[in-house]
């Protein structure tokens, strides 16, 4: 089994008998997208909620991240109409901020990959989305699992499956 990390802006697939690992995610949100009959999956930490026309780092939003590991996870096997997703992060980490408002960045960064998820017809089948606690993410490529650790202490799996 191999433990693969991932830094902020970065994407990654990989297959069954992997977990993908980030931390450090506040207002960024990690996508995990995961096809259960093949296990392959693939993460991005997404930091921006827009890419503004900069595909040189397609893990940076999510409408580069996105169709990027479809096409990596295609390329390796994986299904499309099969894949789920799962998403953490997204926290407003700035205390003067309102959440939800304009200067919530964690709120934005959410809605766009959300925006995102249903142009391409994907299954979001669970998500820890909001608050302002700091967040590693960890993802098992067998399972599905995901798994949330927050800067208090508590974590939380996203273990349903679509």
């Amino acid at each position: 089994m191999s433990t693969l990390r991932l830094n902020t802006g970065d994407l990654r697939v990989a297959s069954s008998g992997d977990i993908l690992v980030t931390g450090g995610v506040g207002s960024c949100v990690v996508i995990c997208i995961w096809d259960p009959t093949a296990q392959l999956g693939g993460m991005a930490h997404v930091c921006n909620a827009s890419s503004d026309g900069n595909i040189l780092f397609p893990g940076r939003s999510a409408e580069t991240a996105v169709p990027t590991l479809i096409n990596l996870l295609i390329k390796q096997g994986a299904s499309p109409l099969a894949l789920e997703v799962k998403l953490a992060g997204g926290g407003n980490m700035f205390s003067g901020i309102e959440i939800g408002t304009s200067g919530d960045v964690g709120f934005h960064i959410a809605n766009a990959t959300r925006r995102t998820l249903q142009l391409f017809s994907l299954n979001l089948v669970e998500h820890s989305l909001g608050g302002r606690l700091g967040r590693a993410v960890s993802f098992c490529l067998t399972t599905g699992q995901v798994d949330v650790r927050f800067t208090n202490g508590q974590s939380l799996s996203l273990t349903k499956r679509g």
